[in-house]
């Protein structure tokens, strides 16, 4: 073990900072010595085995992601010898301020603890603190209950903050009951022993920290961008309460509850925020520009005049500058039969929409069943463009492959599509798709907790609850005539949009309005940005920033088969240094594609994303109809099969 990963022993003070960091703030060695030179080779060429597959070109296209040289990069991995930067981040700041407010100077006597929450909640507290500030400072209309919140700012921070550290304090654990220096009776006392000596008072969570200089810095800049995400939620809160009052007919209401982190956390850890008043109505905030869902309502409203029936519900959108606010849509059951049809009628319909606006990622979560309506709550992935097929680096029968999917129902997500991992396969699409069912990934969870032989498992979970799917009670409904329905609101749609294509495509038509919209571009499963977030919290990549970097050049690996990615595996990697999940955006006019820091590449696609949906609405045929409602039956004919389903093609 080395010297600095002994207990007691500080980790150089370089060690939390990321070899782009060290390259463009640090001060890197001049020279060293010929064995801390090989043990720096050494190092790089295990790097180049383990995450690049072993290969000296991907290892060049990072060198050049970094823009720097093979000289520069070894001496950055000198960790004992590297000065870090001359201004302590905000982050350090923030952590030692924590520590030094809010971690006790000695263990509370007879406190007894569930899990890891001691070492996290100081930054927990130091954050829902700041937020109180914030809170009083500017006016409070609407009003809001201050310790509800800033109580709930708290919760949310410290569960966050387990989910990071766990792993690293599971080790320690087990590290302390192998060289027996847990004395206690029992596993469960020996478990509060550990607790109490190691994560319970200012020196030892010092101690702790000192070994995992990277836990840190993590914990202290989710903490910190956490309550700034609050902050900023309670300011457009106030800003906009008028505004909010008028468009969805909100009484003098008091914040009372708010439920973050619903979704992915994306730019500094902003999420989805659900806003519940003490009226009991609530609210949705989205810290992204919601344009594009104002202006699919308006799609919506277009087809309901142009004659669609059973109409389809449109959603209240209020927005605003690089965010907005979006109605609450609760889900409700269906009433009759009668409700079950019109459902999956205005489905169908749903879907034309989704294909005629290239749509895609429609899973289970982003849809909801409000009686016998279907709403779409989240429609960020429409005007979805393709990077150019030139740019893939795949064999042409694969791009052709993708081509001629990109160009059918069945990349909207909505249809019967599985996704298939190591432990098996899961239904996630919006029409489909349960709750409750088997995640195909291994998940790590922790077993014989509150003891000192707590471990880690991999393996299957159940997956949370789903809205998308209409309840009915009493009133089954028979398949055959729901896939009738289904088919039906998708021609009756379709054929809409064919009689009206001029109207549609008009200067001043609904198509045209999203021209300045900006959508998500997703260039990867969200699943494979979230494993590998997940997996960055082990231990052994907390200790030294430069073992997370390598970790997160797997990114690197599939560059070769998709050139196109080169382009953005430093924003990718910038992301899930900050705990976020990637983030891309691209202007539906636009070829350019910024990243979460609105850093802009550009010419990333052959076409505007508005290009290819004008051809498609332009090019609306009955054989195409023929084409697309074969590709539905298909898809709800495989679902039906034992084990069936229509296989999601990656991007």
């Amino acid at each position: 073990m080395k010297s600095s990963q002994r207990r007691g022993v500080r980790s150089p003070a370089a060690a939390p900072f990321r070899i782009v960091e060290r390259l463009n703030q640090g001060r890197l060695p001049r020279r060293g010595a010929a064995e801390e030179i090989a043990a720096a080779h050494e190092l790089r060429d295990w790097s180049i085995k383990t995450y690049l597959a072993g290969s000296a070109r991907l290892s060049g296209w990072a060198l050049d992601g970094l823009a720097t040289t093979e000289d520069r990069f070894i001496r950055a991995l000198m960790t004992d010898h590297v000065r870090p930067p001359a201004r302590a981040p905000a982050w350090m700041n923030a952590s030692r301020q924590a520590l030094q407010r809010y971690a006790p100077k000695q263990p509370a006597e007879g406190a007894e603890s569930k899990d890891f929450s001691p070492l996290v909640r100081p930054y927990a507290m130091w954050a829902s603190a700041m937020f109180a500030q914030d809170l009083q400072r500017a006016r409070r209309d609407p009003p809001d209950d201050v310790d509800a919140l800033c109580a709930q700012l708290q919760a949310a921070i410290e569960e966050h903050l387990l989910i990071i550290a766990s792993r690293a304090c599971l080790l320690e654990l087990n590290e302390a009951r192998l060289l027996g220096k847990l004395q206690a009776a029992t596993p469960e006392d020996r478990f509060q022993q550990f607790i109490r000596e190691y994560l319970s008072s200012r020196r030892s969570i010092r101690s702790f920290l000192d070994r995992y200089p990277v836990l840190e810095r993590l914990m202290a800049t989710a903490a910190m961008q956490t309550r700034l995400a609050w902050r900023e939620m309670i300011k457009r809160l106030r800003t906009d309460w008028k505004l909010l009052r008028r468009t969805f007919a909100l009484d003098n209401e008091i914040l009372r509850h708010v439920d973050s982190g619903l979704g992915d956390p994306h730019r500094c850890g902003r999420s989805v925020m659900i806003l519940t008043f003490a009226s009991g109505r609530k609210l949705v905030y989205k810290p992204r520009s919601v344009a594009v869902e104002g202006h699919f309502s308006e799609c919506i409203a277009w087809f309901n005049e142009h004659g669609l029936t059973p109409p389809l519900r449109p959603l209240a959108v209020l927005s605003r500058k690089d965010y907005g606010w979006v109605e609450y849509i609760e889900p409700k059951p269906c009433e009759s039969r009668a409700d079950i049809q019109a459902f999956y009628s205005r489905q169908g319909a749903l879907l034309a929409l989704l294909y005629l606006l290239d749509g895609t990622d429609c899973h289970n979560e982003n849809l909801i069943a409000h009686g016998a309506d279907p709403v779409m709550v989240d429609v960020e992935t429409l005007f979805h463009n393709l990077p150019p097929a030139g740019r893939s680096g795949r064999d042409r029968a694969a791009v052709r492959r993708a081509t001629v999917y990109a160009e059918t129902v069945l990349r909207t997500g909505l249809l019967p599509q599985k996704i298939f991992g190591p432990e098996g396969s899961a239904e996630l699409s919006g029409l489909h798709g349960a709750g409750g069912q088997t995640s195909p990934f291994s998940v790590p969870r922790f077993e014989q907790g509150q003891t000192d032989e707590m471990h880690v498992v991999y393996g299957k979970v159940q997956m949370g609850p789903s809205h998308n799917l209409p309840s009915s009670g009493e009133h089954p409904a028979d398949a055959n005539a729901v896939d009738e329905a289904f088919i039906a609101g998708f021609c009756q749609a379709y054929r809409i949009a064919m009689a009206h294509r001029d109207e549609l495509l008009a200067p001043d038509g609904v198509v045209e309005a999203f021209r300045r919209d900006r959508v998500r571009f997703v260039p990867r499963a969200t699943y494979e940005y979230a494993s590998l977030l997940s997996d960055s919290f082990h231990p052994a990549l907390l200790r030294d920033a430069v073992r997370r970097d390598f970790h997160l050049d797997i990114l690197w690996q599939v560059v070769p088969e998709q050139r196109f990615l080169g382009d953005i595996v430093g924003a990718e990697q910038e992301d899930l240094w900050q705990g976020d999940i990637p983030y891309f955006q691209a202007g539906v006019g636009d070829t350019d594609l910024l990243d979460s820091r609105k850093s802009r590449i550009g010419n990333f696609f052959k076409e505007p994303a508005i290009a290819r949906v004008r051809h498609r609405i332009g090019n609306l045929s009955e054989r195409d109809l023929d084409c697309q409602t074969h590709c539905i039956r298909m898809s709800l004919a495989a679902a039906r099969t034992k084990g069936g389903g229509a296989v999601a093609t990656s991007q």
